[in-house]
C-alpha cells in the first residue's frame, strides 16, 4: 500500500475546536480583568474628585457653584477648572462609556450635585 503520511481531517478539525476553546477562555478572562481594572480607575477617580472638593471647600467655605455637572457636558469642564488648583489630573470621563450628547441621567457619567444648603455629592460611573 502506498499511503501518505499526514493528518485526517478529523484530526485538523479536532485541533482547530481545541484551539477555539482556549482561545475563547482566553478572551472571555481578559475581558474580566480589564472591567476590573476599569472598575478601579473610577473608584480612584472618584477618590480624587472628593479630595479636591473637600480641598476647596476648606479654602472657600464652600463648595463649587452649580446644581449639577455631568462628566458628558460642558457643565463639567467649569467644575474641573474651578478645581484645578487642588488636582493635577482630575477625570473627565470613562472612556467607554462615553456618550454624545445623549442624556446625562445615568450610571454611564461622572455626576456632581451640590445644594443650596451647601452639601455637595459625587457620584461614579
Amino acid at each position: 500500500m502506498n499511503r501518505a503520511r499526514g493528518f485526517t481531517i478529523v484530526e485538523l478539525l479536532i485541533v482547530i475546536v481545541v484551539i477555539g476553546i482556549l482561545a475563547a477562555i482566553s478572551i472571555v478572562a481578559y475581558n474580566g480583568v480589564s472591567s476590573k481594572a476599569r472598575d478601579s480607575q473610577r473608584k480612584s477617580d472618584v477618590a480624587a474628585l472628593t479630595k479636591a472638593l473637600e480641598l476647596y471647600y476648606i479654602d472657600n467655605g464652600n463648595y463649587p457653584p452649580g446644581s449639577w455637572a455631568f462628566s458628558d457636558a460642558t457643565t463639567w469642564t467649569s467644575l474641573l477648572t474651578a478645581l484645578e488648583p487642588y488636582a493635577s489630573n482630575l477625570p473627565k470621563a470613562d472612556p467607554v462609556n462615553v456618550r454624545d450628547g445623549a442624556a446625562a441621567q445615568t450610571s454611564s457619567v461622572y455626576s456632581y450635585f451640590t445644594n443650596t444648603t451647601g452639601s455637595a455629592r459625587v457620584r461614579g460611573a
